[in-house]
């Protein structure tokens, strides 16, 4: 009974030695996500603004008129976070 017990708590450790650091990980990645995000926030509204994109019901950004190469890499970037 004993042994069953030390070998309980070895695996109970072994697994949390491995799922923290990736629960640590998704964690920064959240945040590197949002912070970027928030970086291009004024960006698409006025492009939102201006009628140039919309949004799709996937939550998507989607174009409603031509972009110039910078507003595509806005959209690009905001959808590829979305998406994340």
């Amino acid at each position: 009974m004993r042994l069953y017990t030390i070998v309980r708590i070895c695996v109970l450790v072994a697994v949390f030695a491995v799922v923290m650091p990736l629960a640590v990980q998704a964690a920064q990645a959240e945040v590197s996500l949002i912070s970027s995000m928030e970086a291009r926030l004024p960006s698409l509204m006025d492009l939102k603004l201006a009628g140039k994109l919309g949004e799709t019901n996937l939550a998507l950004a989607e174009v409603r008129t031509d972009l110039e190469r910078a507003e595509r890499k806005v959209l690009s970037a905001e959808n590829c976070d979305r998406s994340a």
